[in-house]
């Protein structure tokens, strides 16, 4: 004996597509600010770095506060690209009819 069960689909379920032009411009986006903010933190890394001795007792936390820097860019770089993907991203056309 078999038994058969039917599942019914929501009524108002949107279908799931892909949009490329928001994953590139979420891509490009959030690459450009992670240049300009690594570019930032070497220029204020090498500007504030010395070769002098005494600066050797210093280099311990300018690797820690170097990589704390990194880890905040790179949050943030990502959070404006997938902003910046969700801003990009069309409507779907069912969807107008439930926002008038």
């Amino acid at each position: 004996m078999t038994n058969v069960e039917t599942v019914a689909s929501p009524l108002n379920a949107e279908p799931r597509y892909l949009q490329w032009t928001p994953v590139l411009v979420g891509a490009l986006g959030a690459t450009a600010l992670s240049l300009i903010l690594v570019t930032f933190g070497a220029a204020v890394g090498l500007g504030v770095s010395s070769a002098a001795p005494t600066w050797r007792d210093a280099s311990v936390a300018l690797w820690i506060l170097s990589g704390i820097y990194l880890i905040l860019q790179a949050v943030l770089s990502f959070g404006f690209g997938g902003y910046l993907a969700g801003r990009v991203r069309a409507l779907p056309a069912c969807s107008a009819l439930v926002h008038r």
